[in-house]
């Protein structure tokens, strides 16, 4: 197989060829090595490849020797530089933690390291993971593989990019209000956003501990599947099974939030309609539900997960002068809302209400289908005031709000090519389900 082919399987592709002998995991992270410095999309802020290339030839040596080789035998991943790599820097993308050298690795990197991934680097992102762009990285905008014009998505658009320019065969990134799930549609990608709690934290910056979570980008959902299979902590799943990567597709009851519709325009139209189409024209039934509280979601998640990251930043210390202006403007509003107990209690009591509306909505059916992003990818010269851009989370922060699981997968293109990902909300632990939805509407069967 020629190395421009291999980097272009899926992942789940990649480990039979392997196992099988085919090719090599040296093969494999050559030529994805090769490709990475043939590209310049700024996704990629350090390579580890001396470490990387031990890995792969150890992988290759346990297969010669028929010994047992792990889920992701050889597979090369791009972590986002807000997650803990033994050894290496952690900066979270900012200039105030150039020189910070994580000592222990992510409980998450662990466990790839664990089911034989091999470690490649880390992925550029908005500083502390606060932006929707990646504008606000100290190292630099990465660009949008459909058009270098144009943003990512934020703030794991560093992983996002990787994974849609082949750079890696998956990458992890971390979502609070949709910062995987939003870079995941803005580069054409398939992102996951976990059940809180499913996957450990420990290792990751903070930024709103109550919303946090690490989930996986792939291109394929039975990668995402397979990925989340390895980071899930599986006493979280007693009653509901971890096996992740057999999901059996069936037709669905999938609901559609009535208080969202008023704010799906345009191009996402036209992909939420031609979801709607397929998904019934595969058996499904498509109704609405109502969550009254939606269009307020993007208030409530303002004042909880700023005075979140106002209580995380105080552990940033010596630095702090070179944090940059989002950083700062986001420290100074989380501020205010500590300062003001009323404000915070009643943010609080908000976010309850919309998440008992979710639950009850989700009683209704098995998944809520909603677009990701209220437009395709914006331009880097756009102006940030834009309603598409203040709002570019709209559709991602209540399942964030509420804790509960949600896929986005890369099911349409607009006239310019422009790629629209199309999301799937689901029960807690039940990620079953928006992977089984995800695979329906991509036709993998």
């Amino acid at each position: 197989m020629k190395k421009e082919e291999m980097i272009k399987l899926s992942l789940l592709e990649a480990v039979r060829y392997i196992k099988k002998g085919e090719i090599t995991a040296r093969e494999l992270l050559e030529a994805t090595v090769k490709h990475i410095y043939s590209v310049n999309y700024n996704a990629i802020l350090s390579l580890f490849e001396e470490d990387a290339f031990f890995v792969a030839d150890k992988v290759d040596m346990a297969i010669a020797a028929k010994e047992p080789a792990g889920v992701l035998a050889g597979i090369p991943v791009i972590i986002k530089d807000n997650i803990d790599v033994a050894g290496y820097a952690c900066t979270c993308g900012s200039g105030a933690f150039r020189a910070n050298i994580a000592k222990v690795d992510a409980d998450v990197v662990k466990k790839l390291k664990a089911a034989g991934a091999v470690i490649l680097g880390k992925s550029n992102m908005d500083e502390f993971a606060m932006g929707s762009s990646n504008l606000t990285s100290a190292f630099g905008a990465v660009k949008n593989p459909f058009d270098m014009k144009r943003v990512p998505g934020g703030s794991s658009g560093g992983s996002a990019c990787a994974v849609a320019t082949h750079q890696c065969f998956f990458a992890l990134g971390s979502d609070t209000g949709g910062s995987i799930r939003q870079p995941a549609s803005y580069c054409g990608v398939v992102g996951l956003k976990p059940t809180h709690g499913s996957v450990s934290g420990a290792g990751c910056f903070p930024l709103a501990p109550s919303m946090d979570q690490i989930g996986p980008l792939t291109r394929t959902v039975g990668d995402c599947a397979a990925v989340f299979e390895v980071l899930a902590l599986a006493e979280r799943y007693d009653r509901y099974g971890s096996d992740f990567s057999d999901i059996r597709t069936a037709p669905m009851r999938v609901g559609v939030i009535n208080e969202s519709l008023p704010e799906i325009r345009g191009d996402v139209s036209a992909a939420f309609d031609a979801a709607v189409v397929t998904l019934k024209a595969r058996g499904c039934e498509v109704r609405e539900v109502s969550v009254p509280s939606f269009i307020a979601a993007h208030y409530i998640y303002k004042t909880v997960a700023f005075a979140e990251i106002t209580q995380s930043m105080r552990t940033v210390g010596a630095g702090r002068e070179l944090l940059g202006r989002e950083v700062k403007k986001r420290v100074l509003a989380g501020k205010v809302v500590l300062d003001s107990p009323a404000l915070l209690a009643a943010g609080l009591a908000a976010r309850i209400k919309l998440a008992e509306e979710m639950v009850f909505a989700l009683s209704e059916v098995d998944v809520i289908m909603l677009p990701t992003a209220p437009s395709v990818a914006f331009r880097l010269a756009d102006d940030p005031s834009k309603r598409e851009i203040k709002f570019s989370d709209m559709f991602t922060q209540p399942a964030s709000i509420a804790g509960l699981p949600s896929l986005s997968v890369p099911f349409f293109k607009n006239a310019e090519g422009l790629p629209l990902g199309t999301q799937f909300v689901g029960k807690v632990f039940r990620e079953k389900d928006i992977f089984a939805a995800g695979k329906l509407l991509m036709g993998e069967v």
